[in-house]
């Protein structure tokens, strides 16, 4: 990881720094840079006026007011490419509805600190609703999902347990080329958030339906890699994310982007 230490190199004394440091101002500065797809509204898109907005990219920005020396920079890339971009020292946070799995657990540091609780479930169009009416209607039918994404790993377990029947069409994350794959009936339905969905829907100015009931709660974290730097950077994300729990800014930038808390 380069270039991640503005005036400093990570070193016992920094960890100390940290722990000593009476407020976020004494803490040392760093440049911190944030990998992010930019086209998964309302997470992590780009708005009218081609500013990079949502509500990840906000919890990040919320966080630099905490901790005003974590210095963030965005940069946008494609799902399949944030991962490989993370491993080699292009990013150092990821922040982009990543969900716990055991992969990302043993491969990767993810935050103590949870910002979004969400779920998965296919969706599909609501004038094919009755003919899906649960997941297990699907089989024999074309799903859409994002490659490595964990709505597509939630599919893929529920698949081998049944049979491997449901056919499964990789994308590369981006899901409004898998909506127009779904409005043109290149697909079946799409594995996906719901609340991603009906962004999609509103977007696209259709009408969708969810299909049988959703998989799981999907507990959100930042993401970084394994090494001593991004040990320092966790502790300062996760000390932030605890103060934005606690003063309820988190809450707040959930019921502004969903009408409802879902950070807890």
């Amino acid at each position: 990881m380069k270039k991640l230490i503005k005036t400093l190199v990570v070193s016992y004394a920094l960890l100390a720094g940290f722990v000593n440091a009476q407020n976020a101002n004494e803490l040392p500065i760093l440049d911190v840079i944030v990998g992010t797809e930019g086209v998964m509204k309302p997470f992590t898109y780009y708005d009218d006026n081609n500013q990079l907005t949502g509500f990840d990219v906000d919890v990040v920005k919320a966080i630099g007011e905490i901790d005003p020396n974590l210095h963030f920079t965005f940069k946008t890339a494609t799902w399949d490419a944030l991962f490989p971009g993370l491993d080699a020292g292009h990013y150092h946070v990821l922040a982009n509805q990543i969900a716990h799995n055991e992969h990302r657990e043993k491969n990767y540091l993810l935050t103590d600190e949870i910002y979004f609780q969400g779920s998965t479930q296919p969706i599909t169009l609501a004038e094919r609703a009755k003919e899906f009416p649960k997941i297990e209607n699907l089989k024999g039918k074309k799903v859409a999902a994002g490659v490595g994404s964990n709505h597509s790993l939630v599919l893929e377990d529920w698949n081998k347990k049944n049979g491997n029947e449901i056919k499964i069409v990789y994308y590369d994350g981006d899901v409004g080329v898998m909506f127009q794959e779904l409005i043109n009936y290149r697909v079946d339905a799409v594995m996906n958030s719901p609340v991603t969905a009906s962004e999609q829907a509103k977007a696209n100015n259709i009408e969708i339906s969810p299909v049988g009931q959703p998989f799981y709660d999907a507990k959100i974290h930042l993401i970084l890699a394994k090494n001593t730097e991004s040990e320092v950077i966790k502790k300062r994300l996760d000390a932030a994310l605890r103060q934005l729990h606690n003063n309820g800014t988190l809450s707040k930038l959930s019921i502004q982007y969903f009408g409802q808390d879902l950070t807890k």
